[in-house]
């Protein structure tokens, strides 16, 4: 996955050319380094104001995943810097939570929890185990039958699996409805 947010001549990009021409003399490139980031520091507020995106065509193959790589880290730092909560309905709370302040975080930590996991394509792994050992055997009729083999030790919690894609599924629906409150 390669994207840019930001202009073709932002500092992702200068980074990168530091890196690219200036790794193997390390005095030059901390310099390099140091330089630039001074230089975004003060222009930190015109970066903001570009609007140009670059995306590939590959980052759209599987675009909630890239999305999501993008979201999470987003969601991480505002939930660290928020100032403030909005109103969150009592019906996507748990009962025992009131305040305000505590409903909005318990909102963010569903929506990091979904975002995370679907950047984790490995999360399932934890439900299962044991090895597949399978294979098809003709029946009379002509059709096919999987058995498993003497070899087969898969097992899986498909109600644990369960329980986090609906936490999942809820975190996105969080993130959906509460999309235009995540202002600061």
């Amino acid at each position: 996955m390669l994207f840019y947010i930001g202009s073709e001549y932002s500092p992702i990009r200068a980074y990168e050319f530091v890196d690219k021409y200036f790794k193997g003399n390390h005095v030059i490139w901390f310099i390099c380094q140091k330089l630039l980031d001074i230089f975004i520091n003060s222009w930190r507020q015109p970066i903001r104001n570009f609007k140009f995106t670059k995306i590939h065509g590959y980052d759209s193959w599987s675009l909630y995943i890239t999305l999501a790589y993008i979201i999470l880290p987003a969601l991480e730092k505002f939930k660290s810097n928020k100032h403030g909560s909005p109103n969150v309905d009592t019906e996507d709370v748990p009962e025992n939570i009131k305040d305000i302040h505590e409903r909005w975080d318990w909102v963010l930590n569903e929506m990091i929890f979904a975002f995370s996991h679907i950047v984790d394509e490995t999360w399932e792994d934890e439900f299962c185990s044991g090895e597949i050992d399978t294979r098809f055997e003709e029946l009379e009729n002509g059709n096919f039958l999987l058995v498993d083999g003497p070899n087969h030790t898969y097992v899986c919690d498909y109600e644990g699996k369960s329980k986090v894609e609906a936490r999942i599924n809820r975190g996105l629906i969080l993130f959906g409805k509460y999309y235009k409150s995540l202002w600061d």
